[in-house]
């Protein structure tokens, strides 16, 4: 049996997408893990799964911080729903999985752009750039 691996652009890129389905769906925790473990409209290998499911568990500390940081005049309410699922994302990987915070806001500011294009990336930047 072929042992299915997911590449670190893809998962990343699945993190986000599954986000953002939570965010529009604005439905519970519970029902996007569910998801997560039936590999809904996702081809996770078994690790990729498992990293999702503990950006999940951490996803309200990683909002609130998220908050933390944003300047006066905005609040988390007001940030576009992709936005938000590639900061948590981001957060998630600066942290949890220890990827060098430079390579995280490249990468993160790069699909910014690529899904949202009209909007201006420097926010995501601005936001990772201030997590320790």
């Amino acid at each position: 049996m072929e042992i299915k691996t997911t590449s670190n652009i893809a998962r990343r890129k699945g993190l986000i997408k599954i986000l953002y389905r939570f965010y529009i769906l604005n439905c519970e925790d519970q029902r996007i893990k569910q998801e997560l473990l039936d590999n809904f409209q996702l081809e996770f290998d078994e690790e990729s799964i498992k990293v999702s499911l503990e950006l999940f568990n951490k996803r309200l500390e990683y909002e609130d911080l998220a908050s933390q940081l944003l300047s006066d005049n905005w609040t988390w309410n007001r940030i576009p729903n992709i936005f938000k699922a590639i900061i948590i994302t981001g957060i998630f990987e600066i942290k949890d999985l220890e990827v060098p915070k430079t390579v995280v806001i490249n990468e993160m500011v790069n699909l910014s752009r690529s899904y949202q294009p009209n909007l201006d990336s420097k926010f995501i930047n601005a936001i990772l750039d201030k997590i320790d």
